[in-house]
């Protein structure tokens, strides 16, 4: 941490007795230097991130949003006169290259968890960063539904993820690249191995659909993933992590829940049960034209 005259430049990394480990720890490294004092948001700043791409300002990522919404609103009426594009190879090659890079970014959490070094801080700086890009080159999610015509998969959950995390991302990198949204990214990173797995396993075709029995197991995984509980547990200790933050990122947390809850209760469970209830008016439709054709013949 550098305290430098009135304006603080605070790196916040929690350490236990193996010197880095911010994941279980329960001090700070800045905790003596901020004693008495309160940290906030807009006390905490990192401009070291600023020369990074799409990082100095809020403008090039709002950008790119507005652009984004632009592309899933007029997106199917460019392709309604169209044929839906398949994208095979294309489709395989960009889940891999996903699934690649969040194994990477994983094995960098758990790297720099163990390292020792004055350059730790810009270490874990630069791996927030391919956490933040990675949520650019995720919207590209969203245009190849579009091109393929799979416009029931670009839900308001799947654009509101997108979007938010876009922005969340950016603002982790701008003001506190390390800590608590290091360990968020570890978590995020962790669930997209195994998502970017089956999507790449799903492009294969209809022959990989018998192995792909466990796909509501990923979003089971993305609920009980603990990142509200690490969230709220943060803003009872004596970590100072921006406790607005915490909240900002707890509340948002529980939006995903609700809407995860929901799509989980539309797709696997309502479904289901419809599904059910439509097998079982099929039956019941046999049966009364057996019953009528027996009658008839009496």
């Amino acid at each position: 941490m550098e305290l430098q005259g009135r304006r603080r430049t605070v790196v916040l990394l929690c350490t236990d007795t193996r010197g880095t480990s911010f994941l279980f720890a329960r001090k700070c490294a800045a905790e003596s230097m901020l004693k008495g004092s309160k940290l906030n948001v807009s006390a905490v700043q990192y401009p070291r991130t600023d020369p990074w791409p799409l990082v100095h300002s809020p403008f090039p990522v709002t950008l790119l949003f507005a652009f984004y919404l632009l592309v899933v609103a007029l997106g199917p009426f460019y392709m309604r006169p169209r044929k839906p594009l398949k994208l095979r190879g294309l489709l395989v090659a960009y889940n891999l290259a996903m699934m690649m890079l969040s194994s990477y970014m994983f094995y960098e959490v758990r790297r720099q968890d163990w390292l020792l070094g004055k350059h730790l801080g810009s270490q874990m700086a630069r791996v927030c960063w391919w956490f933040f890009f990675s949520k650019v080159i995720e919207l590209l999610d969203t245009v190849f539904f579009i091109l393929r015509k799979k416009q029931e998969q670009v839900t308001f959950l799947h654009v509101y993820h997108h979007g938010t995390m876009l922005f969340n991302w950016w603002s982790g990198v701008k003001y506190v690249p390390g800590g608590q949204a290091f360990f968020i990214g570890m978590l995020n990173s962790f669930v997209h191995i195994f998502m970017y797995g089956y999507y790449a396993l799903a492009s294969l075709g209809p022959r990989m659909h018998p192995y792909l029995w466990w796909k509501r197991y990923l979003t089971i995984m993305q609920l009980v993933i603990t990142i509200a509980a690490h969230s709220s547990y943060n803003l009872f200790t004596e970590c100072p992590f921006p406790d607005g933050f915490n909240a900002a990122v707890f509340l948002y947390i529980l939006s995903l829940i609700a809407l995860f809850l929901r799509f989980y209760y539309q797709t696997y469970i309502r479904g289901n049960v419809c599904e059910a209830c439509v097998r079982t008016s099929q039956l019941n439709a046999i049966n009364s034209g057996v019953k009528v054709s027996r009658s008839t013949l009496n």
